[in-house]
């Protein structure tokens, strides 16, 4: 019996019986013709309605098919990088979608990423969080200091980002995210990455939290804590005279607060990128006792583990 025509290869027309790798071929050419067209696979129940054109979870499917490596032939593609240089939106997707994908281990930790501008008081977060739950802290930024200070380039922590290019402090970040993922992986705990979401250098604000960075710590949440800019003036002044961070450049209100707005913005695309979920809390103008603002903020940092 005769295969229709529509199943039949170009290459088993000229003679070479049709087998198995032929049948896979026409599927991918039917779902790149697919693809091209408005007319969906088949109909029926379980369809979702696109524009004037009805698709089904099919797509969904295609995208776990390709993540998990199962799609057969040239729809596999081997992604090597998210900026995909000649490569589909859906290769770019897919290669995301299959970097932050779970362990298959059973590992109910949770990562959460804290952070807000420098002098925010992220530390008394932490100190509140640690009297009530167990919970271990890894600083992003003891991580790159490290680094720097081994490798010559610094000897002062604030030196960092005035010193040090761009391009050098990207790739200091990408070691410091595989050195703390080496030291997650030794935890049996929940654990807080206290970080910053925008650094400001002489050549402007870079991420915090570059996609690698995110690809390797792969965090469940970020929590973003915002202050009163002069709070923040407040306790910047304290630790210049203590001796701490001298160094640390002197930045008018204004400086603060569009920080604090451009951490927002940072942190909503590290949540889109990453998948992590993303709680901004803010402080409240007049505080009924001291530290109140960081138990609440403590409290909100909390219910994050609580809702697992």
């Amino acid at each position: 019996m005769a295969l229709p025509d529509h199943l039949v290869s170009q290459e088993s027309k000229k003679g070479r019986s049709y087998d198995q790798k032929d049948a896979d071929q026409d599927q991918i050419d039917r779902d790149e013709r697919l693809a091209q067209t408005d007319r969906p696979p088949n109909s029926g129940k379980g369809w979702l309605r696109f524009g004037e054109v009805e698709y089904k979870d099919y797509l969904a499917q295609k995208l776990e098919s390709f993540a998990s490596g199962e799609a057969p032939g040239r729809m596999r593609p081997a992604v090597s990088d998210a900026t995909g240089n000649n490569l589909s939106m859906l290769a770019t997707i897919c290669h995301i979608y299959r970097s932050f994908r779970s362990a298959e281990a059973e590992d109910d930790r949770m990562i959460v990423i804290l952070t807000g501008v420098p002098g925010c008081g992220k530390g008394k977060v932490i100190e509140f969080v640690k009297k009530k739950i167990d919970v271990s802290v890894l600083n992003f930024g003891d991580f790159m200091f490290r680094i720097a200070k081994e490798s010559g380039m610094v000897k002062d922590r604030d030196d960092m980002r005035k010193k040090i290019s761009v391009e050098t402090s990207r790739a200091m970040q990408k070691k410091a995210a595989e050195a703390i993922s080496s030291e997650i992986a030794k935890m049996g705990e929940n654990v807080i990455v206290d970080t910053h979401c925008t650094i400001l250098s002489p050549a402007g604000y870079f991420p915090g939290l570059p996609f690698e960075v995110l690809q390797r710590l792969k965090p469940h949440a970020i929590l973003v804590r915002e202050v009163s800019p002069a709070s923040v003036l407040e306790r910047r002044e304290k630790d210049r005279k203590s001796g701490v961070r001298t160094k640390r450049d002197e930045e008018e209100l204004s400086a603060i607060e569009l920080q604090q707005q451009l951490n927002r913005c940072y942190a909503a695309a590290y949540s889109a990128v990453s998948g992590a979920t993303l709680k901004v809390v803010i402080d409240r103008e007049v505080e009924e006792y001291p530290y109140q603002n960081a138990e609440l903020a403590a409290k909100a940092l909390i219910e994050i583990f609580e809702f697992k």
